[in-house]
């Protein structure tokens, strides 16, 4: 026996239904019109993002709602496709590399959200030098480097005040103006 799909089940987000769309010039997801249409029938709709959709609304020339018209007269979902479930690969890490190493640093080894076979909290993993084409890969503690670099930077104040130990002459000014250095 065959089934009958409520018509609620096409605007949900397991439909994956595409239909041909002549306003907009490319195939559009019929539960996204469902809901382009829902926002410009309560007035939500960003008619500027959705222009073409909100003109072709308007005119009554939406394919969308003659479809969802369609779907209400006969009492089931007509455009609806179930979205197959999405095979996510589970790729494998490498816990002796030098990157999860220094992530493992980083939080301390303290995290919940760490396999169950993690090192121990109280140890520090020492990474490997890695080789790659006869370089040896180097521990850079970026955040040491951006902190050295903010510090030894001048604020915009101390930066006015070491330039401008003298006036200006007319001619330096114009030579500023002119973008001459």
């Amino acid at each position: 026996m065959n089934e009958k799909i409520p018509v609620g089940m096409s605007a949900g987000g397991d439909n994956a239904y595409y239909h041909n769309c002549n306003h907009v010039q490319h195939s559009k997801a019929y539960a996204a019109c469902l809901h382009i249409n829902a926002r410009y029938k309560d007035g939500s709709l960003d008619k500027e993002l959705y222009n073409d959709c909100a003109t072709a609304i308007r005119r009554e020339g939406c394919p969308a709602v003659r479809m969802r018209k369609e779907e209400i007269e006969k009492g089931e979902a007509l455009y609806y496709k179930p979205r197959k479930d999405a095979k996510i690969p589970i790729v494998k890490i490498d816990k002796s590399s030098l990157s999860y190493a220094k992530g493992w640093n980083q939080v301390g080894g303290k995290s919940d959200n760490l396999p169950a076979n993690k090192p121990p909290t109280n140890q520090i993993v020492k990474p490997k030098a890695e080789k790659k084409e006869g370089l040896q890969a180097r521990n850079v503690d970026y955040s040491e480097v951006i902190n050295k670099t903010i510090k030894e930077q001048k604020s915009p104040e101390e930066e006015k005040s070491s330039k401008q130990t003298k006036p200006l002459t007319l001619a330096e000014i114009a030579a500023q103006m002119r973008g001459d250095k």
